[in-house]
């Protein structure tokens, strides 16, 4: 109920609300006064290297901050103290058999709340479950140990399924969008985006092999609408871009998959409807947005 409908005082989700307005109601600071700010406190973010996109989530007073590379702090959000810290050990970085082979750790955007619990995707495609009060794991499930896949957005909660999506901008392969129990962890459906050979939109492809429909992904951000239950997402384009680079000019090869937006039930991942928004991009324009 209250992700439903959140406190002023509070900011529950990237976003700020289930519609993702990225807009709060208090109206404490106006027009008139706002510059009269001053800093209260500040406090350096547990970065291992990379940059900062990271959105807080704030629940009675308390500050919950994802930081490159995946660390978590608990923040007392009046005074900066920290509270708790949550340090994941990751695979390090590298071409080699269990290593981690992309490079979108740095752009954490958001970690989810629910009930007592944060939850987060790890670089190493790891779901994570922490126990809000004191950091510690709950819970932990792999979504596959290819070293290919990230999550940057963060997860969202949509009718008590966790939902989360990958960027997949350096695997070989398309990406997917995963529904997972709120309280194990357990996979419980599965979305890719790209067709493979023999499924519907495969003709599509100009005859391009499946390892080389790679890039799509599903990195901007998930929201949920409760009315209709339904989940939407958006799709990236393929990589390389251009027909010419992929070796398809002059093929009509619309690329099923890509540029998508899609609907899907929370609880089964069926997909209700989807829709390309452009076929055959050469230009990367990607529609990944809510």
């Amino acid at each position: 109920q209250e992700l439903h409908n959140p406190k002023p005082s509070d900011w529950l989700m990237l976003g700020g609300n289930m519609a993702h307005w990225n807009y709060s109601p208090l109206d404490q600071i106006t027009r008139e006064n706002v510059n009269q700010l001053q800093l209260v406190w500040a406090r350096q973010l547990s970065t291992l290297g990379g940059r900062a996109g990271t959105s807080p989530v704030i629940h009675d007073g308390i500050m919950y901050l994802i930081s490159p590379n995946d660390p978590i702090m608990a923040i007392d959000a009046a005074t900066g103290t920290r509270i708790w810290e949550y340090v994941r050990q990751l695979p390090k970085f590298g071409a080699g058999a269990g290593l981690i082979h992309h490079r979108y750790s740095g752009a954490k955007r958001g970690v989810a709340l629910y009930g007592d619990k944060i939850f987060t995707v790890a670089s190493d495609n790891a779901v994570v479950a922490l126990d809000a009060r004191t950091g510690k794991v709950v819970w932990e499930s792999s979504r596959g140990g290819d070293g290919y896949v990230a999550n940057t957005s963060g997860p969202i909660i949509a009718n008590g399924i966790l939902i989360a999506g990958g960027s997949c901008q350096n695997a070989p392969f398309g990406c997917y969008v995963t529904g997972h129990d709120i309280n194990t962890g357990k996979e419980l459906w599965r979305n890719e985006v790209i067709p493979h050979p023999g499924q519907p939109g495969d003709e599509t492809w100009g005859g391009t092999d499946f390892f080389s429909r790679w890039c799509t992904g599903v990195w901007g951000q998930i929201v949920y609408d409760p009315i209709q239950n339904l989940v939407h997402y958006g799709s990236t384009g393929t990589c390389p871009a251009s027909d010419w680079a992929r070796g398809v000019v002059g093929k009509k090869a619309t690329l099923a998959g890509t540029n998508t937006r899609w609907a899907v039930r929370p609880n089964t991942g069926q997909i209700v409807w989807r829709r390309q928004l452009l076929p055959q991009d050469n230009w990367d324009q990607e529609c990944t947005f809510e």
